[in-house]
C-alpha cells in the first residue's frame, strides 16, 4: 500500500440496509472474497484514513474522515452493533 498519500476528505453518510454488499463494477475482474479495508491513523494525526480495494486488480482507493465525522461514526457503530445478529 502506498505511504504519504494526500489525505482526501470525504461527506460522511450513514445508512441502514438489509442485506447489502458492495462490490467492484467490473464484472469480469477477478473477485477478493470481501473487499480488502484497511484503517489507520493519518500521518498528521488529525484524520482517520481509510484504504479500500474492491478487486484483486483493482487499485487501493484512499480518503479520510476529520474528527466530527469520526464521532458520528463511532456512534453510529456504537446504534448497530447490539442490532446485529451473532
Amino acid at each position: 500500500m502506498k505511504r504519504n498519500t494526500p489525505e482526501t476528505p470525504v461527506d460522511l453518510t450513514l445508512w441502514l440496509m438489509d442485506g447489502g454488499l458492495m462490490t467492484g463494477n467490473d464484472p469480469k475482474a477477478p473477485r477478493v472474497r470481501f473487499p480488502e479495508v484497511s484503517v489507520g491513523r493519518t500521518a498528521s494525526k488529525r484524520r482517520l484514513g481509510f484504504a479500500v480495494k474492491m478487486t484483486a486488480r483493482s487499485r487501493w482507493m484512499f480518503f479520510t474522515l476529520d474528527r466530527p465525522q469520526v464521532e458520528k461514526l463511532r456512534d453510529h457503530l456504537i446504534y448497530q452493533v447490539p442490532r446485529l445478529k451473532k
